[in-house]
């Protein structure tokens, strides 16, 4: 399989090229900053690219010199708050973006696979009643992230109902693993852990919201079900337009993470709400049912929270030394 990825120096990216490459994909890694494409470009084995998916003519041309069987588009801003700060940032990254990956495909005309990764966000605020999260439920966003996801969608949907172009739509609830940016809970807590284990922080951890539930998944089963949506659309040629949701199927607290974690790392610390931490609007309780994938492409989560947990905090007890 010929596979291109957008936001190639993201968390998700880096996992997802791992993933592909042990498939014995080729791959085209297309990064937004100058440092990432030049740090990866001097050793990687893939073919890589400096892209801003926001300028249409760079879009193009790359698209179309590379011609790929599959984009994975994961390029865009992902951190609620910072959409909330500057929307039209956001915009611009999320749906303009989004726009010119799907039009560069369309007109490639080669029947282009197209895995645009969207966010369980774009369900909004939901009461207990219609939980678990499935497919069918109106999108209903509650923040400027879930508001560029929900039209990034539409203008991918949009070029599928043209021409050749064949869109699968990824809606992912939390994930987490090795790597991922410490603006994130999971990431934080362990990197806070790693710290203080490792005696360069006081053993006092600064928390947010520790009472609301979520559904957290394993990076590495996230992008496996990447690949398996892409290879269903390949092998699926009336299939067009599908939305999968990929989630674990269970709720945990936050509490329960930081608990398992401080557990993992051995270490004894006093515990400090931060009001900077504090999520504005936050739900009680959020999870997914991921029965469609299972049916549609046989995909289920392989790996438990905790040696998921234990992978993040192993990576940044190293990278913390």
């Amino acid at each position: 399989m010929r596979a291109l990825i957008t936001g190639a120096g993201g968390f998700v990216a880096r996992h997802l090229s791992k993933h592909l490459a042990s498939h014995g994909d080729s791959i085209a890694l297309c990064y937004f900053s100058a440092n990432e494409f030049e740090h990866n470009s001097k050793s990687s084995s893939c073919e890589n690219f400096l892209l801003d998916v926001r300028v249409w003519q760079q879009t193009y041309d790359i698209i179309s010199s590379y011609k790929p069987d599959v984009v994975y588009h994961l390029a865009g801003m992902a951190y609620v708050p910072e959409a909330e700060e500057d929307f039209e940032r956001a915009l611009s990254a999320n749906v303009l973006g989004s726009f010119n990956v799907a039009k560069a495909c369309s007109i490639l005309n080669r029947e282009t696979k197209l895995i645009f990764i969207s966010s369980a966000e774009v369900y909004g605020k939901l009461n207990a009643s219609q939980l678990p999260v499935v497919e069918s439920l109106p999108t209903k966003p509650a923040n400027n992230y879930s508001l560029t996801k929900v039209m990034a969608e539409q203008a991918c949907l949009r070029f599928s109902s043209q021409g050749v172009l064949k869109v699968g739509i990824v809606r992912p609830f939390n994930h987490t693993g090795a790597s991922q940016n410490d603006r994130f809970v999971v990431s934080n807590f362990a990197k806070q852990l790693a710290r203080i284990k490792l005696k360069k922080e006081a053993a006092l951890m600064h928390v947010g919201n520790l009472n609301a539930e979520r559904d957290f998944s394993n990076v590495t089963d996230i992008v496996r079900g990447y690949r398996m949506f892409a290879n269903f659309l390949i092998e699926n040629r009336d299939r067009n337009g599908e939305i999968i949701n990929l989630c674990s199927g269970r709720a945990i607290s936050i509490k329960s993470i930081l608990d398992r974690l401080i557990v993992i790392s051995g270490v004894d610390l006093n515990i400090k709400e931060d009001a900077a931490r504090m999520r504005a609007a936050e739900v009680p309780i959020f999870y997914g049912s991921y029965k469609k994938a299972e049916e549609l492409i046989g995909w289920q989560p392989e790996i438990d929270i905790e040696q998921t947990l234990e992978e993040v905090f192993e990576y940044w007890l190293q990278i913390s030394k």
